[in-house]
């Protein structure tokens, strides 16, 4: 009996510590860093005729992931979407799951949450907040890349479950088929879609899966609608080796590089947090050009990244 006793105890401890890891750790992953004044205005510096394209965008990866089921493995953002708007961020990686007649988000097959005891992160919430930053920054664009993340949803089907969702505010949309200047994009939210083809509403700008493959490349060039679209998101790569292709991104001949920092590492599930620790202090030493997405997003990293506009 005793045996058995101290096998249950060891058992149950192993339970608490699993515990404590993927849902403890986690919460304790805060922004300490300070604000940053005119971070919610800076695209009011620059021309109504420049591209999209043509500026060096800061960008949150896995977006709505503030708050995840397993957070340990998942979270990858320490601010909800309405900070990291105001922090400077104008490029939103949105992964969505279409249940009934809603949409939430998730990262892969978890849950994205409000808060640590809180409901479901919906699109609903999201386009209140975003709406209403934008009212508030006229000057400013949100750039929307929309992906059909989990649950088997056609592109028809998420496209018109979408589209309903759109169509409440249609005046706060830009739904052109390709990407356009600021002046055109100012104060609305501009539409990227990974799903689905060219029939559908919106930019599409769906790239292949990149992962952590030996395939010799550092990043997919895609042709998109006219103009070439160069994507590193290499999300299984360690540190060095993560870093080795982003810079490698740097020298892309397209007309834009979307450029991802994200990584989870080699590991089957990691830990984003660590890795973005890790890889976010470099960007101050590089040349940025085009959207640099990041994982653990603060008001400093997205200024370093949309001061390149001004330097």
């Amino acid at each position: 009996m005793k045996k058995i006793l101290k096998s249950l105890g060891i058992v149950l401890a192993a339970i608490a510590c699993l515990v404590l890891t993927l849902l403890i750790i986690p919460i304790a992953e805060v922004d300490l860093s300070a604000p940053v004044s005119g971070s919610g205005d800076w695209m009011s510096r620059l021309p109504d005729d420049i591209s999209l394209a043509d500026i060096a965008i800061p960008g949150t990866h896995d977006s709505g992931a503030a708050v995840c089921e397993l957070g340990f493995i998942t979270k990858c953002q320490f601010s909800p979407i309405a900070k990291q708007l105001s922090d400077g961020y104008r490029y939103l990686d949105v992964r969505l799951m279409a249940e009934g007649d809603e949409m939430r988000f998730m990262h892969g097959f978890t849950s994205c949450k409000t808060s640590v005891f809180g409901g479901n992160l919906t699109l609903s919430s999201v386009l209140s907040d975003c709406y209403s930053f934008l009212r508030e920054h006229p000057t400013e664009t949100i750039i929307f890349c929309v992906k059909n993340e989990y649950g088997g949803a056609s592109a028809e089907d998420f496209s018109s479950l979408f589209s309903e969702y759109v169509n409440k505010s249609p005046e706060m949309w830009l739904l052109t088929g390709s990407l356009p200047t600021l002046g055109h994009a100012r104060g609305k939210l501009v539409l990227l879609r990974r799903y689905g083809d060219g029939s559908y509403p919106g930019v599409e700008f769906d790239w292949p899966g990149q992962g952590g493959g030996n395939d010799g490349k550092s990043f997919e060039l895609c042709n998109k609608n006219g103009f070439t679209l160069a994507v590193q998101d290499r999300y299984e790569y360690d540190i060095d080796e993560k870093w080795a292709a982003f810079t490698d991104a740097l020298d892309a001949k397209a007309d834009l590089t979307v450029n991802f920092l994200s990584t989870k590492g080699s590991f089957v599930q990691g830990h984003p947090f660590f890795f973005a620790s890790n890889l976010n202090p470099r960007l101050s030493g590089a040349d940025l050009h085009g959207w640099t997405i990041v994982d653990f997003g603060t008001a400093e990293i997205a200024r370093t990244i949309y001061e390149r506009n001004f330097t």
